[in-house]
């Protein structure tokens, strides 16, 4: 995490305790912690709302990264079903082109074969 990542993290937690919309459980152990000293539980709790906020951040970052990677993957085997696709369409027409082109061939053969068996005259 850089600093200026840090900073929106900070004045987030700053705005959160300004209107008194903080954790309380956070709070009271930070209270415990600092033996009842005001600032330094308003320290502590900042700081550590802050460590909360960047391990939140992190998850949502690495649970964004694992769903891109999750559908990357997804949009991999789809372009890899089409293009096999596209390959067997482009192997059959292949095949039927040659098919047609040896029909062809047989069908010229037999009709050279059945005109040099009949008795047209010849000019």
């Amino acid at each position: 995490m850089n600093q200026d990542n840090d900073k929106s993290f900070y004045l987030i937690a700053y705005k959160e305790w300004e209107k008194q919309n903080i954790d309380e459980a956070l709070f009271a152990k930070c209270m415990i912690l600092n033996k009842g000293d005001d600032e330094k539980a308003k320290d502590c709790y900042l700081k550590t709302r802050v460590e909360e906020l960047i391990n939140e951040s992190e998850k949502n970052e690495a649970e964004m990264a694992r769903i891109k990677a999750k559908e990357d993957a997804e949009m991999a085997r789809i372009k890899a079903e089409e293009d096999d696709y596209k390959f067997a369409k482009l192997k059959a027409k292949r095949k039927e082109a040659k098919e047609s082109r040896i029909k062809d061939e047989e069908n010229e053969k037999t009709i050279a074969t059945a005109v040099k068996k009949t008795k047209l005259p010849r000019f």
